[in-house]
């Protein structure tokens, strides 16, 4: 499968690379990547530790050179049009980093100052706002040192939200939340994308970019192999069956499955995956029984984004983190 083919490159566009390339030494860590990433969706950026991801971001930001290719925010040349640009996105990348004697609210407040751009006669409301946004208001006047590590993940998102964004890149946004966290980051997310903004959401962790993401790009070894909508991605894999019945009659089920040219999976002899093709399921139920199977279980699953991933890398993924 070429990158060329798989490509689901938009008009509208609010991130797009051509060719895209990074070395470190003689490792290629971005690989020729064409990414488009479209406007007002929640873009999942999905790997492994390791695939490119971050490092990929980091050409997106100008916070790296790109040792080939091309990289255009909201239409504008990265890295020279950075000064235009940068302001509409928020970012964290990699994890927070502030002063760890500093209280959460006195880091923002440092954040803002930097900030040429920054409207002082707001600031303090609008740190307010990213604060209570990101449940932190009952710890704004506690030492960062005295954070969580999902406490400290939290104040680096709100930090990306101290002033509206068109675009905002969030690197494994949900790093060390406990579940409670992770699902008020979710809801974050859902947020921001339902305001209009574009959200890109880095992780690997398939369970969260399944329930959040509107469209997924699949990096693997420093290459782009897949970009979709979350749509599109699961539609094209055909669904499988699941096929479940005792295990004295499982050699049985599974001989009917075979005169039938399915090819029954799994490492239980009695609970089997077929691929369903163009049997209908109603005809492979009548096999089953006609065989002498003794049915326990029979449904369609389709396959999830870790049956995807495996499909096309060939390769285990870390589902849970």
């Amino acid at each position: 499968m070429s990158q060329a083919d798989d490509a689901n490159v938009t008009a509208d566009a609010v991130v797009t690379t051509t060719g895209l390339v990074r070395r470190f030494g003689k490792q290629v860590a971005v690989d020729g990547i064409d990414l488009a990433v479209p406007s007002g969706s929640v873009f999942g950026f999905l790997g492994p530790n390791g695939s490119g991801k971050t490092t990929t971001i980091r050409l997106l930001l100008g916070l790296l050179g790109a040792d080939a290719g091309t990289i255009q925010l909201f239409s504008q040349p990265m890295p020279k049009a950075a000064s235009k640009v940068l302001p509409r996105v928020g970012a964290v990348v990699e994890g927070p980093a502030f002063f760890p004697y500093l209280s959460g609210d006195a880091n923002l407040a440092r954040l803002q100052a930097i900030d040429k751009t920054d409207d002082p006669r707001t600031a303090r409301v609008r740190r307010a706002e990213a604060l209570e946004r990101v449940g932190l208001t009952a710890a704004a006047r506690k030492p960062y040192h005295h954070y969580s590590l999902g406490m400290k993940q939290r104040l680096g998102i709100a930090g990306a939200l101290m002033r509206p964004r068109d675009l905002l890149i969030l690197d494994e946004p949900t790093n060390g939340l406990d579940p409670q966290g992770t699902r008020e980051i979710r809801n974050l997310i859902r947020g921001l994308h339902a305001d209009g903004a574009t959200v890109i959401v880095s992780s690997h962790l398939l369970s969260e970019v399944e329930q959040v993401c509107t469209h997924v790009g699949i990096m693997s070894r420093g290459r782009l192999i897949a970009q979709k909508s979350m749509d599109d991605l699961r539609t094209a894999r055909v669904p499988r069956l699941s096929v479940q019945v005792t295990s004295s009659t499982a050699t049985a089920a599974r001989k009917a499955l075979t005169k039938l040219k399915l090819k029954p999976e799994g490492t239980d002899p009695a609970h089997m995956l077929v691929t369903i093709g163009d049997v209908p399921v109603p005809k492979i139920a009548k096999a089953l029984v006609d065989a002498g199977a003794d049915i326990l279980g029979l449904s369609v699953e389709q396959p999830g984004l870790e049956d995807i991933f495996v499909e096309l890398t060939g390769v285990g993924f870390d589902v849970a983190g």
